[in-house]
């Protein structure tokens, strides 16, 4: 479970990355948009996988809906990168505001549940 949101964070943060970037250099922003709807895609898959989590894990509840959270932010992100009726900057300020949301979403989750399994791990060897 934590892998799937591992691997999606870090594709997550690569998208922030991404746009910081063309916010910097702003030529770069005629070719950008379908490699940064790529990027921010490649977070939909982990994120679906860990979603479908949420049945096999109660003790992660909160990891699993933090990801479908992140999910639906990530879905919106790539929504927004699509939307001809935005101005380019608008896309990029949306869907970097997206992406932000779903990194947050899953730090804070997984934050949460680190304190949870060492907690278990702990009463475990307690008792």
């Amino acid at each position: 479970m934590h892998r799937y949101a591992k691997t999606a964070m870090n594709v997550i943060n690569a998208g922030i990355d991404a746009y910081h970037e063309i916010k910097e250099n702003p030529l770069s922003v005629l070719g950008a948009l379908s490699e940064l709807s790529s990027i921010t895609g490649g977070a939909i898959g982990p994120l679906e996988q860990l979603s479908g989590l949420a049945d096999v894990f109660r003790d992660g509840q909160e990891l699993v809906d933090a990801g479908k959270q992140a999910l639906d932010d990530v879905r919106q992100a790539v929504d927004y990168l699509k939307d001809d009726s935005l101005s380019i900057w608008d896309r990029l300020d949306s869907a970097a505001d997206s992406m932000g949301n779903a990194s947050s979403s899953l730090e804070n989750a997984s934050s949460n549940a680190l304190a949870l399994s060492v907690g278990v791990a702990t009463r475990r060897l307690l008792s």
